[in-house]
Protein backbone atom coordinates (compact mmCIF):
# COMPACT_ATOMS: atom_id res chain seq x y z
CA UNK A 1 0.00 0.00 0.00
CA UNK A 2 2.80 2.56 0.89
CA UNK A 3 4.05 1.22 -2.40
CA UNK A 4 1.31 2.49 -4.31
CA UNK A 5 0.92 5.25 -2.25
CA UNK A 6 4.71 6.57 -3.10
CA UNK A 7 4.42 5.91 -6.84
CA UNK A 8 1.33 8.03 -6.79
CA UNK A 9 2.88 11.05 -5.35
CA UNK A 10 5.74 10.59 -7.96
CA UNK A 11 3.63 10.72 -10.95
CA UNK A 12 1.74 13.29 -9.85
CA UNK A 13 4.60 15.22 -9.32
CA UNK A 14 6.11 14.04 -12.49
CA UNK A 15 2.72 15.29 -14.51
CA UNK A 16 2.89 18.54 -12.48
CA UNK A 17 6.15 19.01 -14.00
CA UNK A 18 5.55 18.39 -17.49
CA UNK A 19 2.59 21.25 -16.93
CA UNK A 20 5.00 23.89 -15.71
CA UNK A 21 6.25 26.77 -17.52
CA UNK A 22 10.01 26.19 -18.14
CA UNK A 23 11.17 30.25 -17.85
CA UNK A 24 14.97 31.21 -18.23
CA UNK A 25 15.75 33.48 -15.38
CA UNK A 26 15.50 36.22 -17.72
CA UNK A 27 12.37 35.85 -18.91
CA UNK A 28 11.54 35.33 -15.03
CA UNK A 29 12.55 39.13 -14.49
CA UNK A 30 10.91 40.20 -17.62
CA UNK A 31 7.81 38.60 -16.29
CA UNK A 32 8.23 39.96 -12.78
CA UNK A 33 8.99 43.95 -14.33
CA UNK A 34 5.75 43.47 -16.39
CA UNK A 35 3.82 42.51 -13.49
CA UNK A 36 5.30 44.75 -11.08
CA UNK A 37 4.68 47.94 -13.24
CA UNK A 38 0.73 46.88 -14.19
CA UNK A 39 -0.63 47.92 -10.84
CA UNK A 40 -3.91 45.79 -11.98
CA UNK A 41 -1.83 43.20 -12.16
CA UNK A 42 0.32 43.91 -8.93
CA UNK A 43 -3.09 44.14 -6.99
CA UNK A 44 -3.65 40.30 -8.01
CA UNK A 45 -0.50 39.62 -6.58
CA UNK A 46 -1.05 41.90 -3.63
CA UNK A 47 -4.25 39.69 -3.07
CA UNK A 48 -2.19 36.67 -4.06
CA UNK A 49 -5.19 35.53 -6.22
CA UNK A 50 -2.67 33.56 -8.42
CA UNK A 51 -5.58 31.84 -10.39
CA UNK A 52 -6.55 34.89 -11.77
CA UNK A 53 -3.66 36.05 -12.43
CA UNK A 54 -2.52 32.78 -14.24
CA UNK A 55 -6.11 33.23 -16.52
CA UNK A 56 -5.00 36.33 -17.40
CA UNK A 57 -1.70 35.63 -18.71
CA UNK A 58 -3.41 32.30 -20.56
CA UNK A 59 -6.02 34.29 -21.88
CA UNK A 60 -5.64 35.28 -25.57
CA UNK A 61 -3.98 38.67 -26.19
CA UNK A 62 -5.46 41.92 -26.53
CA UNK A 63 -4.87 42.85 -29.30
CA UNK A 64 -4.77 39.77 -31.34
CA UNK A 65 -1.20 38.69 -31.64
CA UNK A 66 -0.81 36.01 -34.88
CA UNK A 67 1.72 33.40 -34.05
CA UNK A 68 2.94 30.17 -36.74
CA UNK A 69 1.24 27.41 -34.88
CA UNK A 70 3.50 24.53 -33.53
CA UNK A 71 1.21 21.86 -33.85
CA UNK A 72 -1.32 21.81 -36.52
CA UNK A 73 -3.31 18.52 -37.05
CA UNK A 74 -3.16 17.96 -40.85
CA UNK A 75 -7.15 16.16 -40.83
CA UNK A 76 -7.49 20.25 -39.58
CA UNK A 77 -6.50 22.06 -43.29
CA UNK A 78 -7.86 18.62 -44.97
CA UNK A 79 -11.27 18.91 -43.87
CA UNK A 80 -11.21 22.95 -44.42
CA UNK A 81 -8.85 24.19 -46.50
CA UNK A 82 -8.25 21.97 -49.27
CA UNK A 83 -9.59 22.54 -52.63
CA UNK A 84 -9.58 19.10 -54.30
CA UNK A 85 -9.81 20.08 -58.02
CA UNK A 86 -6.22 21.69 -57.04
CA UNK A 87 -5.52 18.01 -56.02
CA UNK A 88 -6.92 15.93 -58.58
CA UNK A 89 -3.78 16.89 -61.13
CA UNK A 90 -1.11 16.40 -58.24
CA UNK A 91 2.46 14.90 -59.21
CA UNK A 92 3.70 12.01 -57.09
CA UNK A 93 6.10 14.47 -55.99
CA UNK A 94 3.37 16.30 -54.87
CA UNK A 95 2.18 13.61 -53.05
CA UNK A 96 5.26 12.37 -51.88
CA UNK A 97 5.40 15.67 -49.95
CA UNK A 98 2.53 15.48 -48.61
CA UNK A 99 2.71 11.92 -47.41
CA UNK A 100 6.34 12.80 -46.17
CA UNK A 101 4.92 15.49 -44.01
CA UNK A 102 2.15 13.77 -42.13
CA UNK A 103 3.68 11.00 -41.01
CA UNK A 104 4.48 13.30 -37.54
CA UNK A 105 0.82 13.38 -37.55
CA UNK A 106 1.39 17.41 -37.30
CA UNK A 107 2.62 20.10 -39.20
CA UNK A 108 4.91 22.16 -37.33
CA UNK A 109 3.86 25.91 -38.82
CA UNK A 110 7.09 27.62 -37.00
CA UNK A 111 9.53 25.61 -39.29
CA UNK A 112 9.81 27.51 -42.50
CA UNK A 113 11.00 24.56 -44.19
CA UNK A 114 7.51 22.21 -43.05
CA UNK A 115 5.87 25.58 -44.63
CA UNK A 116 7.83 25.51 -47.97
CA UNK A 117 6.68 21.85 -48.17
CA UNK A 118 3.00 22.87 -47.90
CA UNK A 119 3.53 25.11 -50.96
CA UNK A 120 5.03 22.48 -52.42
CA UNK A 121 2.37 20.04 -52.18
CA UNK A 122 -0.48 22.07 -53.26
CA UNK A 123 0.73 24.69 -55.48
CA UNK A 124 1.95 28.24 -53.65
CA UNK A 125 -0.48 30.31 -55.71
CA UNK A 126 -3.20 27.64 -55.33
CA UNK A 127 -6.53 27.71 -53.88
CA UNK A 128 -5.36 25.35 -51.39
CA UNK A 129 -2.50 26.90 -50.24
CA UNK A 130 -4.05 30.17 -49.45
CA UNK A 131 -7.46 27.61 -47.89
CA UNK A 132 -4.93 26.00 -45.31
CA UNK A 133 -3.17 29.23 -44.58
CA UNK A 134 -5.40 30.23 -41.29
CA UNK A 135 -4.68 27.26 -40.22
CA UNK A 136 -1.13 27.35 -40.16
CA UNK A 137 -1.69 30.52 -37.54
CA UNK A 138 -3.61 31.15 -34.40
CA UNK A 139 -3.54 33.54 -31.68
CA UNK A 140 -1.02 33.68 -29.05
CA UNK A 141 -1.93 33.93 -25.34
CA UNK A 142 -0.83 36.85 -23.90
CA UNK A 143 2.55 34.92 -21.97
CA UNK A 144 3.49 33.80 -25.25
CA UNK A 145 3.21 37.55 -26.54
CA UNK A 146 5.09 38.56 -23.86
CA UNK A 147 7.95 36.75 -25.58
CA UNK A 148 7.29 36.42 -28.90
CA UNK A 149 8.64 38.22 -31.97
CA UNK A 150 7.60 39.70 -34.90
CA UNK A 151 4.78 41.67 -36.03
CA UNK A 152 2.55 39.18 -34.92
CA UNK A 153 0.14 39.81 -37.60
CA UNK A 154 -2.27 37.91 -40.05
CA UNK A 155 0.78 38.48 -42.65
CA UNK A 156 3.48 37.97 -40.81
CA UNK A 157 2.83 35.70 -37.79
CA UNK A 158 5.23 36.49 -34.84
CA UNK A 159 7.30 33.76 -33.72
CA UNK A 160 6.97 32.80 -30.18
CA UNK A 161 10.30 32.30 -27.38
CA UNK A 162 7.64 30.31 -25.41
CA UNK A 163 4.85 28.24 -25.71
CA UNK A 164 1.95 27.29 -23.86
CA UNK A 165 0.10 27.74 -20.57
CA UNK A 166 1.96 29.13 -17.23
CA UNK A 167 0.97 28.19 -13.85
CA UNK A 168 -0.21 30.03 -10.89
CA UNK A 169 2.55 27.73 -9.60
CA UNK A 170 4.75 29.40 -12.37
CA UNK A 171 3.73 33.06 -11.90
CA UNK A 172 3.35 32.20 -7.29
CA UNK A 173 7.71 31.14 -8.14
CA UNK A 174 8.54 34.24 -10.68
CA UNK A 175 6.95 36.44 -7.90
CA UNK A 176 8.97 35.14 -5.05
CA UNK A 177 11.99 35.26 -6.55
CA UNK A 178 14.62 38.25 -5.03
CA UNK A 179 15.70 40.98 -7.17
Amino acid sequence: MIKKLVLMAVLMAASFATYAMQLTAAQSATLKAFIQADPVLLAMVTAQDWISLQDHFNEDADPTYIVWNPRVDPNTFLENGMVWADWKNASAGQVAILNTMMIKGYINAEKPNERLGLEEAFGKNSATNAGIQPHLKRPASRIETLFALGAGTTEAPGTMALRGAITHGDLSTVMAESE
